[in-house]
């Protein structure tokens, strides 16, 4: 079967996908239906779901619970202006963030991961503002990042990213370098860093990693008004992972330079790293958190921005008195009461943890083999994240079609081929991904997947 047969001709015409030609699109496969992890497409072909639909089904597809709750709610109230109103669901589910994360005062509902990094890139300035630090327009943050697509979300991602093509038209932020202390044992396989392969003296953290931040917040100290990164996973800027006492020193050094603390926590969150959010392994709490993806189990779109007291206190408190942002589908409630059912489900599944704990050991295990490919450069895996990266960019399009015969969906990104599975993943299952990754990388090296130089209809993600 070949991949382009399951393209459908109105969607290849006239249907722009993301990160890809609207001249020689890449091949979109027509999917008719998901379950559990498996996605099915309109021929029949069965594909076990490596990605989690971009990490955000990270609960797996048609959850009854989950399902039935979108249901109930469509019968009783779509949608509703949260201007003058409120329903059960937002503060159902509001209620439920704040049991989960109590250090964190106020939350404020939108309606993607992009718009809640511009929400809380807003938040921070007029919390700056507010406090009489009028100078502090700007914002730092550390390469190799990732917070969205949107203008400003998209301003502070790293500029040699999937954004360079905007240059400099966007505002210019200010970059440190990111840490390259990585996480203890996420490292599994390298062929440029084996020292810290099951090296535990290697394991601590270098200090020199906040040197740079240190510098970039005395060189412009009335400048910055806030530091937003992803705690420990970079994700779609590389995939690197990084030592939690990064983030220690960073608390320490925001609260001598009053500069906001902005955790994007849109794709760590709610168990992906092996903790209910990634900023548990270094025990600090940021000023500002934002979530998403995960948030619904991927069944709608929905993220939130919670802030600390001090924040939400400044910013009420000083002229114009209110926050000025206000998305339409703000706390929509069919988004909210699936919310709550998905928290609800993950709870249920009392044992997410000890799954997680045994996807990250079966991806550790079988991905390992990986790097005697020559393409393979480093394998490195945490929680229920697998990473190999290769020497090259990867070729998507021969990737894809690689897939439907082994079974597996898979997006490579740049040089990442990676799986994020459902965090339901079984073992046959992650076997199966496993298979399919050591595959891809072994056809590289034979040649039967073309060159890795990039065609011009490559996508980044």
């Amino acid at each position: 079967m070949s991949i382009n047969d399951l393209v459908d001709s109105f969607d290849k015409e006239h249907l722009w996908h993301p990160y890809t030609s609207a001249l020689e699109p890449l091949p979109a496969l027509k999917v008719v239906k998901a379950y559990d992890r498996t996605i099915e497409l309109s021929d029949g072909t069965k594909l076990i779901d490596a990605m989690s639909s971009w990490w955000c089904c990270n609960l797996g597809y048609q959850i009854p619970r989950i399902t039935q709750a979108l249901k109930d709610q469509v019968d009783k109230l779509p949608h509703i202006m949260f201007a003058g109103f409120t329903h059960d669901p937002a503060i159902n589910l509001g209620k439920r963030l704040l049991t989960l994360l109590p250090f964190m005062e106020h939350i404020f509902y939108a309606d993607s991961g992009s718009v809640a990094s511009e929400i809380s890139l807003k938040m921070a300035l007029q919390y700056q503002r507010a406090k009489g630090r009028t100078s502090r327009n700007n914002f730092l943050t550390i390469r190799s990042g990732y917070h969205g697509d949107t203008w400003n979300a998209m301003s502070v991602c790293d500029p040699a990213g999937m954004h360079t093509v905007f240059g400099n038209a966007m505002q210019q932020r200010i970059f440190a370098n990111n840490p390259n202390s990585p996480f203890p044992g996420s490292i599994v396989a390298s062929k440029e860093r084996s020292q810290y392969v099951n090296n535990s003296a290697l394991q601590s953290f270098d200090e020199q990693d906040l040197d740079d931040i240190k510098s970039k917040l005395e060189q412009h100290d009335k400048e910055i008004a806030a530091l937003i990164l992803e705690p420990i996973v970079q994700g779609a800027g590389g995939m690197y992972f990084y030592h939690p006492d990064f983030l220690k020193g960073l608390r320490k050094l925001c609260d001598e330079h009053d500069v906001v603390l902005i955790f994007d926590e849109i794709a760590t969150g709610f168990g992906r790293t092996g903790r209910m959010f990634a900023y548990e392994y270094a025990d600090v709490h940021p000023d500002i958190m934002l979530l998403g993806k995960g948030l619904t189990a991927g069944y709608i779109t929905l993220s939130a921005v919670l802030c600390q007291k001090h924040i939400s206190q400044a910013i009420s408190q000083s002229d114009p008195y209110v926050f000025m942002h206000g998305p339409t589908f703000m706390a929509n409630p069919l988004a909210c009461a699936v919310a709550c059912a998905a928290l609800d489900e993950l709870a249920a599944f009392d044992s997410y943890q000890d799954s997680i704990c045994a996807i990250e050991h079966g991806l550790k295990t079988q991905l390992r083999p990986a790097i005697k490919c020559q393409c393979v450069k480093e394998v490195r895996v945490l929680g229920a994240i697998g990473v190999i990266e290769l020497y090259e960019r990867a070729n998507v399009q021969a990737i894809e079609q690689e897939c439907l015969s082994l079974g597996v969906w898979l997006r490579p990104m740049g040089n990442l081929l990676y799986t994020m599975p459902p965090l339901t993943t079984i073992y046959d299952e992650l076997s199966k991904i496993c298979r399919a990754m050591n595959t891809i990388c072994q056809r590289i090296d034979s040649g039967e997947i073309p060159s890795a130089m990039r065609p011009k209809n490559d996508s980044l993600i």
